[in-house]
């Protein structure tokens, strides 16, 4: 009977010892899965200018708190200053689609033929 409390013990011991080291690996999944998410919706929204479409503008997201690893941090900044490049090229660009299909680059020659 003994022989039990001491397996249970130990079993215990293991269970709690490795339950921090998977909680703290938690917040840096979740970071990184919305990093994915974020460089996702920069790919669409250049895939959409690319096909001469003006996207919608992106949802304002919250300020991101640092998560402690250092690689993860120095990518969410640098994935935040890539939103705001392309957050200005779109808007440039979707100006200029507007202002180009209001007044057409080319002439119709045979317009006046045709009239």
């Amino acid at each position: 009977m003994r022989r039990y409390y001491h397996l249970a013990t130990v079993v215990v011991a293991l269970f709690s010892l490795a339950a921090p080291s998977a909680l703290a690996q938690e917040p840096l999944r979740v970071s990184v899965d919305s990093l994915n998410q974020r460089i996702a919706a920069l790919a669409a929204r250049l895939d959409s200018l690319e096909a001469g479409v003006c996207p919608s503008p992106p949802v304002e997201a919250t300020p991101r708190t640092p998560t402690g690893d250092p690689a993860v941090d120095s990518l969410a900044a640098s994935v935040s200053r890539l939103e705001g490049r392309v957050g200005k090229f779109t808007a440039a660009q979707c100006a200029a689609l507007v202002a180009g299909r209001a007044t057409p680059d080319t002439v119709d020659e045979l317009a006046a033929i045709r009239a």
